[in-house]
This record gives C-alpha cells, sequence and structure tokens, in this order.
C-alpha cells in the first residue's frame, strides 16, 4: 500500500528505507513528492533508490531535482541514468557539464539516450561555450566526451570572453585560445598581453604583485615571446620562489640553450654563503609602549606574560610590519579572541616574524598568512605563506596553506605545484594528504 511505503521512509534503519524507496516505483506518480524527499537521505543508498524509481516512473517533476543530484559525487551516476531514462532535454547542459568533471560512462550514456545527435545540438553548444569561459582546463575533458569539438565550433562562442581574460595576463585563456582559434594571435589582444606582462617582469624583487610576475611569465612562455628572455633571466633572482620557477620554465619554452648566452651567467652563478646570524641579546627588543626590555627567548613570571603571543613554543613580542613599532602584551588591546594585531601608532599590521637571533619564523609567518586570509587579504596572506616557505622549505603546511590561497585565486599552475611539494614532504597520517591528493590528480575525485 502506498501510505505503509511511504511510512517506511521514516524509519530508522536505512535498510528499510531503501526497500521502501525502490517499491515506491510501482505506485508511479503518485509517488513523485515522497520520493523527492528521499532523495535527500542521509544514507547514499536511500537516495540512490529513491533516484531510481523517479527515472523509472518518468516524471518530468523530478529534473530540476536529479540535476541537482549531479553535483552530489555519490548521487551523480544515479541521477544521470534516471535524467537519461525521462528524456528531457532540460538536462543536456547540466550532463555535458558533468562529463566535464568526471567522463563517468552513465553521464555519456545519459546525453546519447536524450539525444544521439546531442554534441551538435544549441544545449551542448551553449553548455560548452559556458564551461571554457569559466574553466579553460575543460577543453581535456572536451577531447574524450566530443572529439571533433575544434572543427564543429562548439566553444568559438567563449572566444570574446577568453580574449578578456588573456588582456589580464591569463596563462589559461591563452592555451584555451590557442586551442579554439589558433588565428587570434595575429590580432591585437597578443600585443597587448606581451605589453603588460614585459611591464609586470620589469619589477623584480617587489612585493608589489608577485603573483602577477608569475602569470606574465607563463604568459611568456605560452607565447614564446623573444624579447621576453632578458626580463625573464632577470626573474632567477626574484625572491619569490614561485617567479623563479615559472621564469626558468618560460626560458625553457623559448629558448632552450638560454642557459649558454651571456646574459644568463649571472643569473646563474652561486650566490655566496649567507652569514650565520649573530646571537641573540639578553634584552634584544624594547616595548614602545611601557619601555620594558623584553627577551623573546624567556617569559618572566606573573599571571600574563610580557610577550604576546606563543609560536613555535616561543613567546615573542608583536612588531608592526609598516612603523616598525614593537610592543608587549600588557601594552597591546585584544579584540575578543586574543591580542589586536593592528598597531596603535600608525594602523599597520603587527606581525610576530622573527626568532632570537633574527632569523625567520615559519610557523608565525604561516599564522600571520592565515590570519590576513581569514581578514580577506588574499594576495598579502601568499606572500606571508611563501615567507614561511622562505624560512622552512619543507613545511608541508605552508605549501598547503599557500596551495589552497592559489586556489581561491584561480592560480592552477601553482597550486598544484604546491600540493605536490606538501605531498612530497608530508609525514606519515598527514591530516590534509586526501585532500592534497585529489588537487594534484583531480581524476581521483
Amino acid at each position: 500500500m502506498l501510505w505503509w511505503d511511504k511510512r517506511k521512509l521514516r524509519s530508522d534503519a536505512a535498510a528499510t528505507r531503501r526497500e521502501a524507496a525502490a517499491k515506491l516505483a510501482a505506485y508511479g506518480p503518485a509517488a513523485v513528492d515522497a520520493l523527492l524527499e528521499a532523495t535527500r537521505d542521509s544514507d547514499a543508498d536511500v537516495g540512490r533508490a529513491a533516484i531510481g524509481s523517479l527515472g523509472a516512473i518518468g516524471d518530468r517533476r523530478a529534473v530540476p531535482r536529479l540535476i541537482e543530484a549531479l553535483a552530489d559525487l555519490r548521487l551523480e551516476s544515479a541521477a544521470a541514468v534516471a535524467l537519461g531514462r525521462i528524456g528531457d532535454r532540460a538536462a543536456i547542459a547540466p550532463l555535458v557539464a558533468a562529463a566535464t568533471r568526471r567522463s563517468a560512462r552513465e553521464v555519456l550514456d545519459a546525453l546519447d539516450r536524450i539525444d544521439g545527435a546531442w554534441r551538435a545540438g544549441p544545449e551542448a553548444r551553449a553548455a560548452v561555450a559556458r564551461l571554457v569561459e569559466e574553466r579553460p582546463l575543460s577543453l581535456d575533458a572536451l577531447d574524450r566526451i566530443a572529439p571533433g569539438w575544434q572543427k564543429a565550433g562548439l566553444a568559438r562562442p567563449a572566444v570574446p570572453a577568453l580574449l578578456e581574460r588573456a588582456r589580464q595576463c591569463d596563462p589559461d585563456a591563452l592555451e584555451a585560445l590557442d586551442r579554439i582559434d589558433p588565428a587570434w594571435r595575429s590580432g591585437p589582444v597578443r600585443a597587448e598581453v606581451i605589453e603588460t606582462s614585459l611591464a609586470r617582469l620589469a619589477n623584480v624583487n617587489s612585493d608589489d604583485d608577485p603573483i602577477g610576475r608569475e602569470r606574465a611569465a607563463v604568459c611568456m612562455g605560452v607565447l614564446r615571446e623573444p624579447r621576453a628572455v632578458s626580463p625573464l633571466i632577470a626573474c632567477l633572482k626574484d625572491g619569490y620562489v614561485s617567479v623563479k620557477r615559472e621564469a626558468g620554465r618560460a626560458l625553457d619554452r623559448i629558448d632552450r640553450d638560454w642557459r649558454s648566452s651571456e646574459a644568463a651567467r649571472p643569473a646563474m652563478a652561486k650566490p655566496p654563503p649567507r652569514p650565520e646570524p649573530p646571537p641573540p641579546s639578553p634584552a634584544s627588543v624594547a616595548c614602545s609602549g611601557c619601555g620594558r626590555a623584553l627577551d623573546p627567548s624567556r617569559v618572566e613570571g606573573g599571571d600574563r606574560p610580557n610577550v604576546a603571543l606563543v609560536v613555535a613554543g616561543q613567546l615573542l613580542p608583536l612588531r608592526c610590519a609598516s612603523c616598525g613599532r614593537v610592543v608587549c602584551h600588557e601594552c597591546q588591546p585584544g579584540d575578543g579572541q586574543g591580542v589586536s594585531l593592528t598597531c596603535a601608532a600608525c594602523g599597520g599590521r603587527l606581525e610576530v616574524m622573527t626568532r632570537p637571533g633574527g632569523t625567520v619564523d615559519p610557523s608565525a609567518c604561516l599564522a600571520s598568512s592565515i590570519r590576513l586570509a581569514q581578514d580577506g587579504d588574499l594576495r598579502g596572506a601568499i606572500q606571508a605563506a611563501t615567507r614561511a616557505i622562505q624560512a622552512d622549505a619543507s613545511s608541508c603546511d605552508a605549501y598547503y596553506v599557500r596551495g589552497k590561497l592559489r586556489v581561491a585565486l584561480g592560480d592552477r599552475h601553482g597550486m598544484v605545484d604546491d600540493f605536490r611539494k606538501a605531498l612530497q614532504h608530508a609525514p606519515d597520517g598527514w591530516e590534509h594528504r586526501d585532500e592534497a591528493e585529489l588537487y594534484v590528480n583531480p581524476r581521483r575525485r
């Protein structure tokens, strides 16, 4: 009976709910509302059973929910099969998007079932254009799901948006344009990209826009621009590792023999060894608020320590990155969650950046990076994470944090490299290993 099987969907036993969801297919459209609710069951097996019943019923009221279920990896295959059985053309575009994420056989079978000529249809053309605008990486998936897409011109509507992104020195957009419409290189945009990239590369060792220099280097490698050789060689001395890495890769793409040139010799020379830092003085820092001498290597007694934060097992004072003001815990007000990180004198950001002796503390840099990211300053957060990596090149957490920040900024090249290095240095049982591996190898999703 219908009412009895609906009641079973509220059972505490997942097996009972799954059995009821499968049986409801026999009741036809009268069971659609109950099945739609069952697709959101906390047990994925129940959800898949409900989706299977919706596909068997074939009621088009289920199409919006089934399209939504395509975004859930646990339900994607079942939802694709159900959409194929229903046969609504409104599902073509979402299925194309799902196929570019994961070329599951069920998704392609569903598209073929809805329309055997879907690859030439207007829905697929619009979906492909939108996907290419949003994610140029989906071109690799198009090779698998729609062979001959270039000849058919499926992605050509995305060219104007890609040209606009190319003007902003987006290397992914350049590579997508080369595959969709190679003739774009004869237009004015190529010259704009070159001039913008050369201007960015000229700011070597500047803290203003290291990500801009990194992307400009990648663009010059994609375009194989000979005029960029000298600026790229200069970038090999840049203070940011990511800029140096992409500059070297770009030089290899432009001219494999660049290392033997006269201009490359100074850049290839090994730097002199850095002198050992002097030993810390007994009282190397003074609080600008109370004048008390602060010793970063020890803590005075009392309920409140005389320094601001605990970093890497040490209690250290705070220093303003703008005016150099140093304050202790007692002279710096709190923000409700701990010590405020805003300088009372100039409004600049207070950072804990040094160990005794003046060397950079990677843990402090990483803490500063996380705080900047929480405040919405992603570029500042990347710079702080980069300082942590420069201080400790084996810090898997620093590479992981910078990789996550680059994900937020859409920096594919740097993102993959950071997660790969994090995995190289990660110890056994590292808590972020699975997530990092998914970014390095998306096909595992």
